[in-house]
């Protein structure tokens, strides 16, 4: 289906189908949804997991100035306050936002930003603001790639995963992963300690990589320039597998410290994984109670400022492999390629 969409994709750029629909473009509020901006020059060397890269620095630069010349960026913060009064967004409206908090996000993507004046929210995992650890879901790729070839078996996170070249490393982290996201925070960090005891020798120790986290001066330097932060909570869990308890620690912790270490308000949660099975009302009544004006998903999708649920806002996800014609397609023909 991708093929497909980009050859279409394609056909609509060269026949001059996508510039003249921008003239007009989607109606309400389009919400992109970044990880990291990085090169990836060799991809089997790359322990970490490679699907969180949205795009090359280049591509990034070049989406950029599609959007700056075509759209109407605007802050997440800005768009919601015209929502909730009823105003009218710009035509053709397109936030920025990056889940996590990695380090490209400062080194790579802040200074595109800045060059190009385009605001951009960045939702921290704050647990790892800071830290030289990595995230939890970083360390288990890198684990993985990392490990004897052969069968692993988890007790804890019962499954058994085949590990021999780099794809079935790949696909071994994205099973172990699905599973691990639907675990509660007790048992997800029961079965990590698990992994680290089995595998934990065969990789650097995890506080030995150079940080790929955000720092909380770089988050400052950041903010000083109009770069928005909101909260993806302390430790990125699925937050309809916790408990009540657990999901008003994650949601108003990570509030509190991203407000304390910026002086922002720190009112827009993004949802880890983002899924229709990570949210649920029980989580948007306690996002409520701990003072979000809204809620980001991970579903795709265009805002209506009408009728949309401002605790379940969709966005488009980036994707490394996505090329230009597709990207710019998928903004402009959303119906239809999203």
């Amino acid at each position: 289906m991708g093929g497909k969409q980009a050859m279409l994709a394609r056909w609509l750029e060269r026949a001059g189908v996508t510039r003249a629909r921008l003239r007009s473009g989607p109606r309400g509020l389009t919400i992109l949804a970044y990880h990291r901006i990085q090169d990836l020059a060799d991809e089997s060397r790359f322990a970490a997991d490679p699907e969180l890269i949205s795009a090359s620095v280049a591509e990034f630069r070049r989406q950029l100035s599609f959007l700056r010349e075509h759209w109407n960026p605007i802050g997440l913060s800005n768009a919601m306050d015209a929502i909730e009064r009823g105003r009218a967004l710009p035509p053709r409206s397109v936030a920025i936002t990056f889940d996590d908090g990695h380090l490209d996000n400062y080194t790579h993507a802040f200074p595109l930003l800045r060059e190009m004046n385009v605001p951009a929210t960045i939702f921290l995992s704050t647990l790892y603001i800071g830290s030289r650890d990595p995230f939890w879901f970083d360390r288990v790729s890198t684990l993985l790639f990392c490990a004897p070839a052969g069968l692993l078996r988890l007790p804890l996170a019962d499954v058994t995963l085949q590990l021999s070249d780099v794809a079935s490393r790949r696909a071994a982290s994205d099973r172990l992963l699905s599973v691990l996201k639907r675990l509660a925070d007790d048992r997800r960090r029961d079965a990590l300690q698990e992994l680290e005891a089995l595998l934990g020798h065969h990789a650097a120790p995890a506080d030995a990589a150079p940080a790929s986290a955000l720092n909380w001066d770089q988050v400052r330097e950041m903010t000083r320039h109009g770069i928005e932060f909101g909260s993806h909570t302390v430790t990125h869990p699925v937050l309809s597998m916790q408990t009540e308890e657990r999901v008003r620690f994650e949601l108003s912790q990570s509030r509190e410290t991203i407000r304390r270490e910026t002086g922002q308000s720190a009112d827009l949660l993004a949802y880890p994984v983002g899924k229709t099975y990570t949210f649920n009302d029980r989580v948007v009544a306690i996002a409520k109670e701990c003072g979000y004006r809204a809620a980001l998903a991970y579903i795709d999708g265009v805002n209506d400022p009408s009728c949309a649920d401002r605790f379940a806002l969709k966005r488009i996800a980036v994707e490394r492999y996505i090329p230009h014609p597709l990207f710019m397609a998928r903004m402009t023909f959303p119906g239809i390629f999203v």
